[in-house]
């Protein structure tokens, strides 16, 4: 009732809230037009437009809607966020390279942001962009500021290797993580935990046998290793 007699752009942005905790999207889209033609250069009114269509899976016309939004010069934080939801919604309309190219833009422009590389190899993760999650994931254990983060940034990137088929290079990853930790730590129960799983999941108890004892030559005081080897020759 206060947005038909009284249409104001906050009185529509209220509205259009209170649609989309009833989950009609569609009716937020209609009050975010609205006040949008009220207040065409309000970043802040596209990007909650966006989102409502990209709810109803419109992601074309959330793109328009992120980029007619982005032209307005948002804030730094809005701009950021913005971006990185315009990077996964063309990645989910199968325009791989243009979300490739907004998510190295972010990168590019925040190099020493670990959090923002997080997120965007969450993204990429999510959106099965395992080549580019593997180059991500690298840097990110690259400019790790610690030993302890670097190791388990090393831990992210060879699950991320697993995941992407390039079982060969996360075996090795995770063999350096074991040579940086020490006997009987945590690390090395997740390491070896891993390596189990990759090669029971093809039933390759034989695969499995050779790497530890493979990983016994090179590491024979490891006593973890040594009661898993005798486990699995028990099985």
């Amino acid at each position: 009732a206060e947005a038909a007699a009284r249409p104001a752009v906050q009185s529509r942005i209220l509205l259009a809230l209170f649609h989309v905790r009833q989950g009609a999207h569609a009716r937020a889209i209609q009050q975010y037009r609205a006040a949008l033609a009220l207040e065409p250069g309000n970043a802040e009114l596209w990007h909650q437009r966006a989102l409502a269509e990209s709810r109803l899976l419109d992601f074309d016309a959330a793109i328009v809607s992120l980029e007619k939004g982005l032209e307005q010069k948002p804030a730094e934080e809005l701009s950021l966020v913005m971006r990185q939801l315009l990077g996964r919604l063309l990645a989910r309309s199968g325009r791989t390279p243009e979300a490739l190219a907004i998510w190295q833009q972010l990168m590019a422009g925040r190099p020493d942001d670990a959090s923002l590389r997080e997120d965007v190899l969450d993204l990429q993760l999510a959106e099965g962009l395992l080549d580019a999650a593997v180059e991500n994931a690298t840097a990110l254990m690259n400019q790790a500021p610690d030993a302890y983060r670097k190791t388990m940034r090393r831990i992210q990137l060879a699950d991320v290797l697993d995941r992407a088929g390039r079982t060969d290079a996360a075996l090795l990853e995770w063999e350096q993580c074991l040579a940086d930790s020490g006997a009987g730590s945590w690390v090395e129960k997740e390491v070896l935990a891993r390596f189990e799983r990759t090669f029971r999941r093809d039933d390759n108890l034989t695969g499995l046998r050779a790497q530890l004892d493979a990983l016994l030559q090179r590491q024979p005081q490891r006593q973890g290793l040594q009661r898993a080897r005798v486990r699995l020759l028990a099985e």
